[in-house]
C-alpha cells in the first residue's frame, strides 16, 4: 500500500526564500520574493522555468 500524501518522498532540505526565472535563452532573471512575480517575468521574457530558491540548513 501506498500513502497518499507522498510520505515515501523524502523532503527537500531548507525553506524556500524565493524564486529564480531561468528563460529559454538561458538568461536568468531573480531572486523573486514570490512565484507570482516569478510567473509574471516568465510572461515577459516568453517562457522559461521557475526554481524555488533554498535557505541552506
Amino acid at each position: 500500500m501506498g500513502s497518499c500524501c507522498g510520505g515515501s518522498r523524502a523532503p527537500k532540505a531548507g525553506k524556500v526564500t524565493g524564486y529564480r526565472v531561468i528563460a529559454y535563452t538561458g538568461e536568468e532573471f531573480g531572486p523573486f520574493l514570490t512565484s507570482t512575480e516569478a510567473n509574471i517575468k516568465v510572461m515577459e521574457v516568453g517562457g522559461g522555468v521557475i526554481k524555488p530558491v533554498r535557505e541552506a540548513t
